[in-house]
């Protein structure tokens, strides 16, 4: 796809104006579908692993011998882009769906015995279950696309020019096709914004914390701040408000629960947890911060 000039433009000074974020790295891709495909060298099939399914992969074992993606993700683009553009607040939204368990358990089964699921018919009696499916593939992933390694580049990058010459070459080839697949699916599906409700900011938001998954959920919540925000200066930012603002204690656990939970996929127990032995010493019982 040829980008113009005047795009590129204007997305450095989007870039410029909130720097070192991932959420605002993947809606500028989005933007403009500025991801050039990796070259791929074909390997022998054995290194796919096929006795395994899914859940929980080197990003290596779900690209086929030819270069292509796992047909899954393929299967879950077509459903997304074809039964979900008119339903609101896609992917922001989460399903209720009982068959998201079973779906589960089937993509678990090994990769040369997965069945032919009928996505078409899953996507017509919930179009918010393909994306949930797609998410969760990339979630389980055995390491985050963006590992925390890549987080000082990330926090460097002010054009789509630096995330071609430096943040691109950093990941694996196989690591390139994975996320180059699913910009470009939030790409073709950010076209419908007007009936979804979903712009490639809202997008980038949704997404951003399903492809890092640091040591430092803190760090982790910072990364994937909304362009000009911040986090409080209780959890480690620089705060939004002016003069001095109250955060409740409760506001404070809620708000680390609910990040630990998304970016490491992870339950609200497991959550609890990790806040109570790592985050909770960093803390005060009630915070008064300056912004």
């Amino acid at each position: 796809m040829q980008i113009n000039e005047d795009t590129l433009i204007q997305e450095s000074v989007v870039m410029k104006q909130s720097p070192g974020m991932v959420v605002s790295v993947l809606s500028s891709i989005m933007r403009t579908l500025s991801i050039p495909g990796p070259t791929f060298v074909p390997y022998s099939a054995f290194r796919r692993n096929t006795r395994k399914g899914y859940w929980g992969r080197k990003p290596e074992h779900l690209i086929q011998a030819d270069g292509k993606i796992s047909s899954s993700f393929q299967q879950l683009r077509e459903v997304i882009l074809g039964f979900g553009t008119a339903e609101e607040g896609v992917f922001r939204r989460t399903s209720n769906s009982t068959l998201l368990r079973v779906l589960e358990s089937i993509l678990d089964l090994p990769l040369n015995s997965q069945p032919s699921l009928p996505w078409t018919q899953l996507a017509k009696r919930d179009p918010l279950l393909p994306p949930k499916v797609l998410m969760k593939l990339y979630s389980s992933l055995d390491s985050p696309l963006i590992p925390q390694s890549l987080y000082p580049i990330i926090k460097n990058i002010s054009s789509i020019k630096i995330i071609h010459d430096e943040l691109l070459p950093a990941l694996s080839t196989s690591e390139r096709i994975l996320l180059s697949h699913l910009v470009k699916t939030l790409y073709l599906f950010s076209k419908y914004q007007l009936t979804t409700k979903m712009s490639p900011l809202a997008l980038a938001i949704v997404v951003a914390p399903v492809l890092i998954r640091g040591p430092d959920p803190l760090e982790d919540a910072m990364m994937c701040m909304e362009p000009g925000k911040s986090l409080p200066v209780a959890m480690g930012g620089k705060g939004d408000a002016e003069g001095m603002t109250l955060i409740s204690w409760d506001e404070v656990k809620y708000t680390l629960y609910k990040v630990t939970a998304e970016v490491r996929g992870i339950s609200d127990t497991e959550a609890e947890r990790e806040y109570i032995l790592r985050i909770s010493p960093r803390l005060d019982a009630t915070v008064l911060y300056e912004a």
